[in-house]
C-alpha cells in the first residue's frame, strides 16, 4: 500500500510552504533594515540561527524522532550549516546593515544566476537557453 493512498495528500501545501519561502526571503531586507537599528547584525543572526535550529528540532521530534543513517552524516551536517548557513547569514546580514535594503534584494535576485554561472565554469552545469 502506498503512503499517500491512506491519507489524503493536500495539493495546496507545497504551493503555500513555497509561498511562505518566498515571503519570508523576500521581506528580509526591509524588516533587517528595521532590526538592524536596533541590534547588532551579528546578534540578529545568532537569533536568526538559533530560532531556526530549534525549530527545526521541533519538527524532527513531531515527525517521529528522525534520524541520520551515518555518524558522520552529524559532522557533514555540521559543516555544511556552518558554512551553508551561518557564514551566508553573517555575510548577508552584514552586507544589509552596511547598503540600502533595496541593494540587497536587488543582489540577492541574482543568486541563481551567479550560480548557474558558476556551476558552468566548474562544468557542473550546462549552460541552455532554457536556464
Amino acid at each position: 500500500m502506498d503512503e499517500s493512498e491512506g491519507r489524503k495528500v493536500n495539493s495546496y501545501a507545497p504551493h503555500l510552504a513555497l509561498l511562505a519561502v518566498q515571503l519570508f526571503f523576500g521581506t528580509l531586507p526591509v524588516i533587517g533594515k528595521v532590526v538592524l537599528a536596533v541590534i547588532p547584525s551579528v546578534a540578529l543572526v545568532g537569533f536568526r540561527v538559533g530560532i531556526t535550529a530549534f525549530l527545526l528540532f521541533v519538527f524532527q521530534r513531531s515527525r517521529g524522532n528522525l534520524r541520520l543513517d551515518e555518524r558522520g552524516d552529524y559532522f557533514r551536517l555540521a559543516f555544511l550549516s556552518i558554512f551553508g548557513v551561518t557564514i551566508n547569514q553573517l555575510l548577508f546580514v552584514g552586507g544589509l546593515s552596511l547598503t540600502k535594503a533595496s541593494n540587497t534584494s536587488l543582489l540577492a535576485v541574482t543568486i541563481p544566476i551567479f550560480a548557474l554561472t558558476i556551476g558552468a565554469v566548474w562544468g557542473v552545469e550546462k549552460l541552455r537557453a532554457v536556464k
